[in-house]
């Protein structure tokens, strides 16, 4: 939070996926009304990607003159950055899913003409437009719910213990 001076501030995620699904999220994403948010205290972080150098997410953000809405993160790992932040928007990644063992909501964009390549999740909310996008931003941001994931954790986490290849394993052999 020091590092991006953001004491107080609510801090959103953007974490899309590798491939076409970096296009998808990210469309609609640089159409969001930022100044909507502007006396929210409300911060947007893209993560640094796998595919992309910190020069092309600056060019990137830059062609959409996205520079002063959203800061690039180019030193942490998504999972690190999750700690500090307050929602996640994601397309078909699965840090929708492990945001919620940080307590952290997530927002999967999802347009209607891509195909869709994910199961729906409870917990986890989808926007197809941006409308929607922005709408679910100002549920979360304008919400003081302490939120519980725990029956999704439990369906999809159900044992978090570093031996989860072990009982991989066990069912394989038993097959």
């Amino acid at each position: 939070e020091k590092k991006f001076g953001l004491s107080g501030a609510f801090v959103i995620l953007i974490a899309p996926s590798i491939g076409v699904d970096f296009f998808n999220t990210m469309e609609l994403v640089r159409k969001i009304n930022f100044k909507k948010f502007s006396n929210k205290k409300v911060v947007f972080i893209i993560s640094k990607h796998i595919l992309f150098s910190k020069q092309e997410l600056d060019d990137y953000i830059n062609r959409y003159k996205l520079d002063s809405k959203i800061i690039i993160n180019d030193k942490f790992e998504t999972s690190q950055m999750l700690l500090i932040s307050d929602l996640l928007i994601t397309g078909y990644s699965s840090m929708a899913l492990e945001s919620l063992i940080f307590n952290v909501p997530s927002i999967r964009v999802s347009q209607n003409k891509a195909l869709p390549l994910y199961d729906d999740e409870d917990d986890i909310f989808i926007a197809n437009s941006v409308k929607e996008l922005e709408n679910t931003i100002e549920h979360f941001v304008d919400s003081s719910k302490n939120y519980s994931f725990s029956d999704t954790i439990k369906k999809y986490f159900f044992k978090i213990d570093g031996k989860s290849y072990t009982r991989f394993w066990n069912q394989v052999n038993k097959l």
